[in-house]
């Protein structure tokens, strides 16, 4: 089970993630394919199995972040409240991915307090992780004294 390797299902009950399998659904794509747009509405969010995705920033096409590890995910926009995807998603090489319909998915969050809790503090960490990754792949400004 694909879904468990994911760091935002650590120490979440069983029974929890047979019911988040309900609404998953595993797809594979082609390298060069983009899963989702910037500005696209965010319904889903995505478990990566193998391969590499781009996150990219809206027009500018900004690459700021790189997946490949498995069990990483991206595309929660909609699990922090946006309506949209704030990225843009690429196919750096084919991919195996699980799907996770968002409104399925808060449905259940909501049914499972306990569990919902663990989720969202396994993802408070997860993005936590990126920013730091970000953060580094930042230019250093050094200000005139």
């Amino acid at each position: 089970m694909y879904i468990k390797q994911s760091d935002l299902f650590r120490g979440v009950r069983m029974d929890f993630l047979r019911k988040v399998m309900q609404f998953t659904h595993q797809e594979s794509h082609l390298q060069g394919t983009e899963l989702f747009h910037a500005s696209d509405p965010a319904t889903h969010f995505f478990i990566l199995i193998n391969g590499r995705i781009q996150l990219s920033l809206g027009e500018t096409g900004r690459r700021v972040y790189i997946g490949d590890q498995r069990g990483e995910s991206f595309g929660w926009a909609a699990l922090v409240g946006k309506k949209i995807y704030t990225a843009s998603a690429l196919c750096l090489e084919a991919v195996d991915l699980l799907k996770i319909d968002v409104s399925q998915f808060k449905k259940l969050l909501v049914s499972d307090l306990d569990d919902g809790f663990v989720f969202y503090r396994n993802l408070s960490e997860a993005l936590a992780r990126r920013l730091i990754y970000c953060y580094r792949q930042m230019p250093v400004i050094v200000e005139a004294q």
